[in-house]
Parts: C-alpha cells; structure tokens; sequence
C-alpha cells in the first residue's frame, strides 16, 4: 500500500482532538469549478471537537500533520437541505442601498440572503444556505499550524467589580476558579483522584465554596468558551481589570503532573 501523506515528519505532531489548528481550504463542485476558497487570506481557525465548524473540517483535518493535504468529499444536502419557506420578499426600504439581483446581503437581524429578483420596490431574497443547492463539494483541507497551547489565549475572567472587593480577595477568587477548573480537567483525563488536591475541587473558604457552585457546564461552555472534555493544556485565565495571568497553583498540583 502506497503511503498517503508522502511528507509525513516522524517528529511532527499530528492532529488531535482538542487541538487548535489553522488550515487552508478549497472546496470544488462536481464539475471542478472552484467553489469557495481561503488562500490568500487568514486561515481558519478552530478547535477540534468543539462543533465550531462543519464536520468536513472536524474530521478532515484529525490525523494530518503540517503541511499535508487531505481531499474529503462532503454531501450537502444532508446538512443543507432547500426551504423554499425561506425564500421571502422584502421592501426595499428595509434593505441596504444599491440592492441588485444576485447580490448577497445581510439584514439588521443578522440574516444572510441572495436577492434573486427586484421589482416594484420589492425585492425576493432566498435565505437558504449557500450549500443549500450544492449536491457534493469536494474539500483539499492543507494544514497550516498547529497552534502551540502557550499560544492560545488565555481564558477571561467574567465578573462584575466589586467595590467592596479588595484586589487580594480579587486575585484569591480568580486562583480559586483556575485551580477548581483545572481540577475538574485533570479528572476528566483519567488523573487518579487522589493526585488531585481536595482543596481545589472543594475550596476552604465559604466565597470559594460560592464561586465554584456558579461554575455550571452551561457557563463554562457559553461564558468562557471552555470544554474540559476537549481541553489537554493547563488552564490559565487572564483577569481584564489588572491584566494579570493565572495558571494552576504548582504548590497544590504539584503531585497531579508527576
């Protein structure tokens, strides 16, 4: 059997889930036109797993090392298929300037449409999803980078200020939420329970106890954009009012990264 990635590195990582990787694309229709392309501009960024993306690019991209190129093909009519209940008439009035047809525009809503027709100060805009009238696209998906986990940004720290709230007792929650999601990580990757600090899933002190209750998966996923299912690096998150990072207490996880 030939090998398929003719580049392969034997020192080069491959992707994995939960990493964040950059790739470039190209997707071509069944007659080869190009269809829709990224060269020449930013890469796409995503983390594998999260769903941030079509599942093209998930499962395309696992495996891949840098610089090599993967062709998937991908049914869109399955994911996209046609309602002709979006395909809507709208005043011009409620439409940007310099309407036309075949125009993509996008509405005060935030909803994306074609125009396929203007006439006595109405335009028909069809709704539907680009890929909604795409059979099968076939998808080169070139990985660029492998985002380095140093690289990626820290989490932010969400909270009101509190003006009763002296910046020792600021800096004491922030450590006590890293140090409790970090916890909850290492768990979750099959760390022994006993590695992991008490303390940090069960803060001593009444406020931590507090904080770490608000804590819930709906936050962590809509609030600070966090999967701990996904995620192989240690948590660091960044506290807007003083800029400052905080990582895991290495005095309390000391044992867990043995």
């Amino acid at each position: 059997m030939s090998n398929p990635f003719p580049d392969t590195h034997i020192d080069s990582p491959y992707v994995k889930f939960g990493d964040i990787v950059q790739v470039l694309y190209t997707s071509y229709t069944k007659d080869g036109n190009v269809h829709d392309t990224n060269h020449g501009s930013t890469p796409l960024e995503f983390k594998v797993g999260s769903k941030q993306v079509l599942s093209v690019f998930e499962y395309g991209v696992r495996g891949l090392q840098v610089g090599q190129t993967r062709r998937i093909k991908f049914n869109c009519t399955n994911m996209f298929p046609y309602d002709p209940a979006l395909v809507m008439y709208i005043n011009e009035k409620d439409m940007p300037e310099g309407v036309r047809e075949g125009l993509w525009i996008e509405l005060e809503s935030g909803a994306k449409g074609k125009v396929v027709s203007v006439e006595h100060n109405f335009a028909t805009v069809d709704f539907n999803s680009p890929l909604a009238d795409v059979d099968v696209l076939d998808f080169d998906i070139r990985l660029v980078r492998i985002v380095d986990p140093i690289d990626r940004p820290p989490l932010t720290f969400h909270s009101d200020i509190d003006n009763d709230e002296t910046l020792e007792e600021r800096e004491r929650h922030i450590q006590t939420i890293v140090n409790y999601l970090e916890g909850l990580r290492l768990s979750i990757r099959g760390v022994e329970p006993e590695r992991i600090p008490d303390r940090a899933l069960n803060p001593d002190y009444r406020k931590g106890q507090d904080i770490v209750r608000e804590l819930t998966p709906d936050m962590l996923a809509n609030d600070l954009d966090l999967d701990l299912n996904s995620e192989s690096s240690p948590i660091r998150m960044r506290d807007p009012l003083t800029d400052k990072i905080y990582t895991p207490d290495p005095q309390l996880f000391g044992e867990a990264y043995l």
